[in-house]
């Protein structure tokens, strides 16, 4: 039962504090993913600042963390710009292949 609740606790902690926000662009596949990519890098970043601001982990390390964030989103739109099949680009940073 604790499984469960921790299931939708974070369900309604995501939708709720970090709702996405209506894509209002031009409608291609692409712009809508990198948008997506680009909430996504924006809640990270929220929470990798309060944790530094709440002194749960450094500000070097917290710039560290945002600095590979960055980086991951520079190359996923990189790769967006020359990929033809947008499929094999939607897969949540740091999974695995």
């Amino acid at each position: 039962m604790t499984h469960s609740h921790t299931k939708y606790s974070n369900l309604f902690t995501t939708s709720f504090i970090y709702p996405p926000s209506c894509y209002t662009g031009s409608n291609t596949s692409e712009k809508i993913v990198f948008n997506t990519r680009v909430q996504l890098f924006s809640e990270q970043v929220a929470y990798i600042g309060g944790l530094e601001a709440s002194g749960q982990i450094s500000a070097k390390l917290a710039y560290k963390q945002i600095k590979s964030l960055w980086k991951q989103l520079k190359r996923f739109k990189k790769q967006l710009k020359s990929s033809q099949h947008i499929g094999n680009l939607i897969t949540y940073p740091g999974a695995k292949k």
